[in-house]
């Protein structure tokens, strides 16, 4: 160990953050070779971009974020472990900790600190609902979980038809992607689903796109039937339910390459050590986790897309379409009740995961109605500038009260990874690994659980020097059990069982650079030790 380690809030500090940056730019970093490497399926330079010069500013950013965050937060709870928790401050210092490090967020990039500020709003939402069903105030209710994720979906699948302006421009993006269709495609959907003629420049962009030998679309489809799967999938001697059936067996793919990293990189950052103790072993055990995690995952994703679609096809062939409930109802009802249909997709998830997507959509779904409101673009991102930071931090101290005084209001998947980087409150020592040497492991002198104790516990003692201690230091030849009962108020009596086996083998061997003179302990060169 060094002559100088760091400790006490230096060393707190130091660790958090050094562990923050190497979490967020690493995070980043896998998240970005594994996603260029599925996508573009560029192995060779799927490394290289990490290093280019925008990616590594970002990646950065990412970096001192979660270190800001980890080492504020941390270095909080270290100052404040010994204040008393009657008092106020004892009682919400893991506010005033989550409080300091949310401003954090202003560092991060601004495409990742507003959604995920609301994202962590409706999460503390979420840990106060969770608060008040434990003191029973609110009801406990069955499936609320599915039921929030079909409304949320109603929500975004209504703006993702009907006004994709409103979502998210980086989550319009990533259900694009998914979704499968093209933009062409979801307007002429919208068109015929609100009862109106399609637009010369539509019309031409969509029958550009039909494959070869298929008749064109008129400009009036909405008239006739099947007018929404002609538009959907183009194809009108292909059936709907072919249609679907291989749109999903495509949506499972495009959403096996999207899910594979997300499960990956928490395998790979968060069991780094047991990756270098044993690779080999590592790799057994986490790639049929993996594997398995993005497969029911990718199951869930590309049925709720395939069930979006087969909710529209199949409610517009029986009925609810433009001709039957006018414009105005088809897009009211296709944007709620098919929405909705998708939605219920979550049941294939895991149990603890669905709360965790309906959360994910609640919060775009509560953004677009945001984005979606009639004021300039300009006036919206004043607005969301000026509140962005605030409102995380507000969401953050939330969560992180309840971590300290209320842990069993936060979900047990959060609890565990926030017990890896956060400090609880009770004075447990965060592992400091990545700055060894630099950062003693060892607690601080006289401080054990957020208290001053009088007594620092020593290490345990080996066996052969707590028995030497007990051997008579004085010459004589008298045997371990006479010394025992002659000194039976000086030293700790030994049991039974090691006075008859002393008793009978003798006293065990000298230390190294020990001699042994009439039964006592002495020195190398024949003099007896001092007591």
């Amino acid at each position: 160990r060094p002559a100088s380690a760091l400790r006490g809030i230096e060393a707190v500090a130091a660790a958090s953050a050094l562990r923050g940056f190497a979490l967020g730019y690493g995070g980043y970093a896998t998240l970005t070779v594994l996603g260029v490497a599925l996508r573009e399926r560029l192995w060779r330079r799927a490394a290289a971009v990490v290093f280019e010069s925008g990616r590594a500013r970002e990646g950065a950013r990412y970096g001192a974020f979660l270190a800001a965050a980890l080492a504020s937060y941390n270095g909080v709870m270290h100052a404040t472990r010994g204040v008393d928790p009657r008092t106020a401050l004892g009682r919400y210092r893991g506010a005033l900790a989550g409080l300091v490090g949310g401003a954090s967020l202003g560092i991060a990039p601004t495409a990742f600190s507003r959604p995920a500020t609301l994202l962590l709003s409706v999460r503390a939402l979420e840990v106060g609902a969770r608060n008040l069903v434990r003191r029973g105030v609110v009801p406990r209710l069955p499936h609320a979980d599915a039921a929030l994720m079909a409304a949320a979906s109603a929500r975004v699948m209504w703006c993702w038809i009907f006004c994709p302006r409103a979502l998210d421009p980086g989550y319009l993006r990533f259900i694009m992607r998914i979704g499968g269709v093209t933009r062409e495609q979801l307007d002429a959907l919208a068109t015929v689903l609100r009862g109106e003629r399609l637009g010369a420049e539509l019309l031409e962009r969509l029958n550009a796109a039909l494959p070869a030998g298929q008749p064109p679309v008129r400009a009036d489809a909405w008239r006739h039937r099947g007018a929404e799967a002609r538009v959907l999938h183009n194809a009108p001697s292909v059936s709907s339910a072919a249609f679907l059936a291989r749109y999903w067996l495509g949506a499972l793919g495009r959403s096996m390459r999207m899910y594979l990293p997300v499960y990956a990189a928490p395998a790979v950052l968060l069991r780094a050590p047991e990756a270098l103790r044993d690779p080999a072993g590592w790799a057994a055990r986490t790639a049929p986790e993996v594997v398995t995690g993005a497969a029911r995952s990718a199951l869930f994703l590309g049925s709720f897309c395939a069930t979006g679609w087969a909710a529209v096809l199949g409610f517009a062939a029986a009925g609810a379409n433009a001709r039957a409930l006018g414009g105005k109802g088809g897009e009211a009802f296709h944007g709620s009740v098919s929405g909705a249909a998708c939605g219920l997709a979550v049941v294939l998830e895991k149990r603890s995961r669905r709360v965790e997507l309906a959360l994910f959509v609640l919060s775009h779904a509560l953004r677009s109605c945001w984005r979606g409101a009639p004021l300039r673009r300009r006036e919206k991102d004043r607005v969301e500038a000026f509140v962005t930071v605030p409102l995380g931090m507000l969401a953050v101290a939330c969560m992180c009260h309840a971590y300290v005084r209320h842990p069993d209001d936060v979900r047990r998947s959060y609890a565990k990874i926030m017990r890896r980087l956060m400090d609880n409150g009770t004075g447990g020592q965060q592992k400091r690994k990545l700055l060894w040497p630099l950062v003693s492991a060892k607690p601080e002198k006289g401080v054990k659980d957020g208290k001053d104790v009088k007594d620092v516990k020593l290490a345990p003692v080996p066996q052969t020097d707590r028995l030497l201690r007990l051997i008579p230091r004085d010459g004589s030849n008298a045997s371990f059990g006479d010394w025992n009962e002659e000194h039976a108020g000086a030293a700790r009596p030994a049991s039974p069982r090691t006075t008859s086996r002393l008793a009978e083998e003798g006293p065990p061997p000298p230390r190294a650079g020990a001699g042994v003179i009439d039964g006592g302990l002495a020195s190398a060169d024949g003099e007896a030790p001092a007591e």
